[in-house]
């Protein structure tokens, strides 16, 4: 059993997401919370419930310090939600029996139905299992008679001050567990509109994202260069080496490009289309980038297992202004542009005004 130190889990909780941060600072929050009962119960000289109290912040302690690292590397947060569930249900039904529903300790019983909703390893049956579980539990403790008194001989006072720190540390826990599903889901929504907007082979922009590349780059200017490429022969490569070296290529290519064109748009146009977005500039610069791009791409050789591959590209590049046309007549054009190029030979580049 391998012990981290506190800097330790920091240091990993840096490089993580909220829904892990929140869910730390949230067993931090819990063992406190038994800590200072704890410390009440101490005073109080209720034996019992000092015992429970100081096995429930052992219990944090393990999750944080002997969980907390393997949980965070692994991305698997059962056994930490399944210690979390055991605790809440038992001290806190141990502590409503012995002190009954006024003192609210029965106020957690609820905590443990939104757990599921945060905790990322149970499958289906065994959320509706747990949940029946504690729904069950629930109502028998409201409606039971067996929870209506104290069992332990502690002043009325007392008991409603349990009472109303019972109920002020639930809300607060409502209120962070409803945080973390918020960020929670715009979490997973950012994450569903980057993979709806980004090529999974190689990680650019696709045609999806093709209107929102081109309205921030006519935030600096209304003319925009537009670099429509294709590799030559590629159909050559897959049919010689097999599709694995064809998407190699494809990704060092679009590796390639983000390095020649740094500050530039680039989407994967489609197949071994790429598309790249020039914004600010005239025809005479956008043709020299265009042939500066195909130059250092002839000159590269791409690595395939111990293969050596050398290839070549066509371009296709026009204008686009906003004020006077449509950017699918830009594209169009460039599109023409490029093909005239693969009937004149392939590894050129033509510009169309």
């Amino acid at each position: 059993m391998k012990i981290a130190r506190l800097s330790e889990i920091l240091q990993q909780l840096d490089k993580e997401s909220y829904y892990w941060q929140i869910g730390f600072y949230g067993l931090v929050t819990a063992m406190t919370s038994h800590a200072l009962f704890m410390l009440l119960f101490i005073f109080l000289d209720i034996p019992i419930l000092v015992a429970v109290n100081l096995l429930s912040v052992g219990i944090y302690l393990y999750c944080i310090f002997v969980l907390g690292i393997p949980t965070l590397r692994s991305k698997d947060d059962s056994k930490i939600g399944w210690l979390v569930y055991g605790e809440l249900i038992g001290s806190n039904f141990l502590a409503t029996w012995l002190l009954g529903k006024e003192a609210g300790f029965q106020f957690y019983f609820y905590i443990p139905a939104m757990l599921p909703f945060f905790i990322n390893s149970y499958s289906r049956i065994v959320y509706f299992l747990r949940l029946a579980f504690i729904v069950f539990l629930a109502l028998w403790v409201d409606i039971s008679p067996l929870f209506e008194y104290s069992r332990l001989p502690i002043d009325s006072l007392w008991l409603q001050r349990f009472h109303w720190l019972n109920l002020l540390i639930f809300l607060l826990i409502i209120s962070a567990l409803s945080y973390l599903y918020a960020l929670k889901e715009q979490a997973f929504s950012r994450q569903l509109i980057h993979d709806l907007k980004r090529d999974p082979l190689t990680d650019l922009f696709n045609r999806r994202a093709l209107s929102e590349m081109v309205e921030e780059c006519q935030k600096t200017s209304s003319r925009l260069g537009v670099l429509l490429l294709d590799i030559d022969h590629f159909k050559k490569i897959n049919d010689s080496f097999g599709h694995e070296c064809g998407d190699h290529v494809l990704e060092q290519l679009a590796s390639k490009l983000k390095k020649i064109c740094p500050n530039q748009k680039i989407l994967r146009w489609g197949g071994e289309e790429f598309l790249i977005l020039f914004p600010d500039t005239d025809a005479d610069t956008l043709y020299l980038e265009a042939e500066r791009i195909r130059k250092m791409i002839q000159s590269s050789i791409l690595h395939y297992e111990e293969k050596r591959l050398k290839m070549t590209v066509t371009i296709g590049s026009t204008l686009y202004e906003r004020d006077t046309e449509s950017f699918r007549d830009a594209l169009l054009r460039a599109d023409f542009a490029l093909y005239q190029g693969k009937q004149d030979g392939r590894n050129r580049v033509i510009l169309h005004y």
